[in-house]
Formats: C-alpha cells, sequence, structure tokens
C-alpha cells in the first residue's frame, strides 16, 4: 500500500531504522513546505498507520501532492528565469 502523509514533525525520529528494517516501511520524502514534510510512505497499512500516528501525520491526497510538487516547480523555474534576467542586468551594467 502507498500513502501520502503529512507531518510537521522532524529531525531525529521521523523516520527510524524500526520503521524501515522491522516494520518495512520505504520512504520518499517529496517536498518540505511552510514547516510540513509531505512524504510517500510505502508498506503495509497497518505499519504506515501506526507510523502516521507517531508522527503526528495526517492523509494527503496524492493529487494535492502532485499539485504541490507542480506549483514548487514552477516556483523554481520563476525564480530561476529572474536569476538569469538579473545576470544579464548587472552584465548590460557593467559593460559586459
Amino acid at each position: 500500500m502507498i500513502k501520502y502523509i503529512a507531518t510537521s514533525r522532524s529531525g531525529e525520529g521521523l523516520i527510524t531504522h524500526e520503521d524501515q528494517e522491522v516494520r518495512g516501511l520505504s520512504f520518499e520524502v517529496l517536498a518540505y513546505v511552510d514547516g510540513v514534510h509531505y512524504v510517500k510512505v510505502s508498506g503495509e497499512e497497518a505499519a504506515i498507520t501506526q507510523w502516521a500516528a507517531r508522527v503526528a501525520g495526517i492523509d494527503v491526497d496524492q493529487s494535492d501532492v502532485e499539485q504541490l510538487l507542480v506549483s514548487l516547480s514552477r516556483i523554481d523555474r520563476d525564480v530561476e528565469q529572474r536569476l538569469a534576467d538579473l545576470e544579464i542586468a548587472i552584465a548590460s551594467l557593467l559593460g559586459m
């Protein structure tokens, strides 16, 4: 089973050796936005539920997470474009 979990828990104890090796869960941290980790968790449903409860996580729709990732990607492209524009402006000011 795969679930998407949002949790504000971070640091030591978020994902432990026991979670991975004993309970057989696998994790993919997809994003960290405004103090919240968005995590894709694979494994048995009971183990995922137990992990989510331990980290005070809530279930999130896959489509909501995908939408978040698309918006973050768009922001990254906008920042890259602004940086390129600034580099061109600086170069023209310096007569390069």
